[in-house]
């Protein structure tokens, strides 16, 4: 991956984060939620074709999944997937008290840092 491709795709991931961070201002937590999760799929997609040559298409969720079972990545990386996946409770609320927009900026910056390029 060239140089340039990786500072694109960093510069739409950010400009994600500053999506997601608005819908939450905006008072549209689950909006956010449903943002992070996408930005840190995209990120482990760009990592896992480039870097492993996987090539089945797969969406945000599945990679989030994918990346929750592998033993293969940092505790820290696979346990923020893991809390990604975690579903609200029946009165909207996550059960555990980590920031998922957080959980998914650790999993993009990790990804990207070990991009080529």
């Amino acid at each position: 991956m060239e140089h340039m491709e990786v500072e694109l795709l960093r510069e739409q991931l950010d400009t994600g984060f500053d999506e997601a961070y608005s819908s939450r201002r905006s008072g549209k937590e689950g909006r956010a939620r449903v943002q992070a999760r996408i930005l840190a799929g995209k990120a482990i997609e760009q990592y896992a074709n480039r870097m492993m040559g996987f090539e089945s298409p797969r969406n945000a969720w599945e990679w989030l999944v994918w990346l929750s079972e592998e033993e293969a990545f940092p505790v820290e990386i696979v346990c923020s997937a893991q809390r990604l996946t975690v579903r609200v409770t029946p009165s909207f609320t996550l059960p555990h008290p980590e920031d998922p927009l957080v959980d998914a900026k650790r999993i993009v910056d990790y990804f990207l840092n070990r991009l080529p390029g």
